[in-house]
C-alpha cells in the first residue's frame, strides 16, 4: 500500500488517543455551557439557585475527568490553563453571582484550550495529512490525464485554414493604423476562402506579379480573378492610384503558393513599428504584406 498508518509506541497511542478524547471533552463542555446558558431562559420558573444545583454535579463530573486526562499530556500546557478553567466551572455550580460573566469566560476557556490542543502534533496527524496531500496530488493528475484525453479524442486540433485565418483577425485592428493593411486582410481572406473551396489559389496571369495596371482595360475583369463577386464585391486596389505600374497593391501566385504586398509605400515604416513580421524580407524598405510558406522569398 502507498500508505500504511504509521507504527506507533505505547506512548504515543496514548498520547493521540488522549488528544482526541480531550477535545471530545471540550466539546462536551461547550454543549454543557450552551445547556446553561439556554436554561437561564426559564428563571422565571424555575430560580437560578436551583438551576446551579442541578448543574453542579454534572460540570463538576466532566471537570474532573478533563483535568485527569490533561495531566497526562505533553508539557505543551500548564495546569494553570485547566484550573483556571475548573474554577470558573466550580464556580457556575456553587453561585450565582456573575453568573453569565462565569459562563462567558468558560466559554473563552475552553475556546483557546481547543486551539492549543489542536497544535499538538501526534505521528497519526503526519499520517492524515500526508494521506489528504497524496490525495489531493493524485486528484490533479488524474484531472490533468482525463483533460489531455478528452482533449485528444474529443478537441480536434484546428486546421491549417483556420490557423491562417485566426492570423489575419489579428490584423482586424488595423483600419485606424493603415487602410491599406485593412484591404490586404480582407483580400487575403478571400484568398484563403478560395483556397478552400478550390484547394488552390487564383493564378496570377503567367505566375508573376499582378496589379490594377497589368489588367487591360478594355476587359471588365478584376486584378486578381474568381473573388468577385463570392467572396468579395470588388477587389481593393491602391487607393494612391499611382500611374507607376508596380505603386500599387500587386499578387503573385502559381495556385500552391500566393504572396501579396502593398508595394513602394512609405507606410513600411509604421507597419515595421506595429507589425514587422508583415514586412516583405525581399523588399523590407518599402513593402508589406502576407504571403504562403513558399512564396517568402518572391
Amino acid at each position: 500500500m502507498i500508505f500504511q498508518k504509521p507504527l506507533l509506541s505505547e506512548e504515543e497511542k496514548q498520547i493521540d488517543h488522549e488528544k482526541r478524547d480531550l477535545l471530545g471533552r471540550i466539546k462536551q463542555l461547550r454543549i454543557a455551557l450552551e445547556e446553561i446558558e439556554y436554561s437561564t431562559q426559564l428563571e422565571k420558573i424555575i430560580p437560578l439557585e436551583e438551576l446551579s444545583q442541578r448543574l453542579r454535579d454534572k460540570l463538576q463530573d466532566l471537570y474532573e475527568d478533563f483535568f485527569k486526562l490533561s495531566q497526562s499530556l505533553p508539557s505543551t500546557f500548564s495546569q494553570e490553563e485547566f484550573q483556571t478553567l475548573g474554577d470558573h466551572l466550580r464556580q457556575l455550580g456553587r453561585t450565582t453571582n456573575h453568573f453569565f460573566d462565569l459562563i462567558a469566560e468558560a466559554h473563552r476557556d475552553c475556546e483557546a484550550l481547543e486551539k492549543k490542543i489542536q497544535r499538538i502534533s501526534t505521528p497519526m496527524d503526519h499520517y492524515h495529512r500526508r494521506k489528504i496531500l497524496w490525495i489531493i496530488s493524485i486528484s490533479t493528475v488524474s484531472l490533468l490525464i482525463l483533460g489531455t484525453l478528452y482533449s485528444a479524442l474529443f478537441l480536434k486540433p484546428p486546421t491549417p485554414f483556420e490557423q491562417r485565418m485566426a492570423y489575419l483577425e489579428r490584423f482586424e485592428s488595423s483600419k485606424k493604423k493603415s487602410p491599406r493593411l485593412s484591404d490586404l486582410v480582407e483580400i487575403t481572406k478571400a484568398l484563403e476562402l478560395y483556397h478552400k473551396d478550390h484547394l488552390r489559389y487564383p493564378i496570377s496571369k503567367d505566375s508573376k506579379w499582378s496589379s490594377a495596371k497589368t489588367v487591360d482595360p478594355t476587359q471588365e475583369r478584376e486584378w486578381i480573378e474568381g473573388l468577385v463577386p463570392k467572396y468579395l464585391p470588388y477587389v481593393p486596389t491602391d487607393p494612391e492610384a499611382s500611374s507607376r505600374l508596380f505603386r500599387q497593391y500587386i499578387y503573385k501566385s502559381n495556385g500552391t503558393d500566393y504572396k501579396i504586398l502593398v508595394n513602394e509605400t512609405d507606410e513600411v515604416h509604421m507597419v515595421k513599428y506595429h507589425f514587422p513580421d508583415l514586412v516583405d524580407p525581399k523588399r523590407e524598405n518599402d513593402s508589406f504584406g502576407f504571403w504562403s510558406s513558399g512564396a517568402l522569398h518572391w
